[in-house]
């Protein structure tokens, strides 16, 4: 039944309110252009130093690709500590040289370890990097 012939006012006035409805809901839900230090959604990049780990993690958020390195603030992760602890969304990590760290991919530990050298440089991670890093000497 068309309902426009009865309440032609009402029903373009209906039409527009729903289209501007659904135009919002796009512009809410589409990801903006990532920034240093933006999440995107609810993923914030998270490292996690676990507690068995021999050596600090030093973590760093608002990564600056011209610097090549997080320009905000940075935190040394002792064995037991997060990222969170120190900020919302860290952006780089460093394992200084002679410490190495092994973590799980993202299928948990039906997966082989996945392996770091620390090399004394900073390294960008993913606002979906979120994993706990287990130090040791190498």
């Amino acid at each position: 039944m068309n309902l426009s012939r009865f309440y032609p006012t009402r029903f373009r006035r209906m039409f527009v309110i729903g289209a501007l409805m659904a135009a919002t809901l796009i512009t809410i839900q589409a990801p903006a252009v990532a920034q240093a230090s933006d999440c995107r959604w609810i993923f914030c990049g998270t490292v996690k130093n676990a507690s068995t780990s021999q050596f600090s993690v030093l973590v760093g958020s608002n990564w600056s690709n011209s610097a090549g390195r997080p320009t905000g603030v940075t935190s040394s992760l002792r064995p037991g500590q997060t990222s969170r602890d120190a900020m919302k969304d860290a952006d780089g990590y460093l394992l200084v040289k002679g410490v190495c760290a092994w973590f799980y991919g993202a299928g948990g530990t039906t997966q082989a370890k996945n392996y770091l050298k620390g090399d004394g440089a900073w390294h960008k991670i993913g606002d979906d990097f979120a994993f706990t890093l287990n130090t040791y000497r190498c």
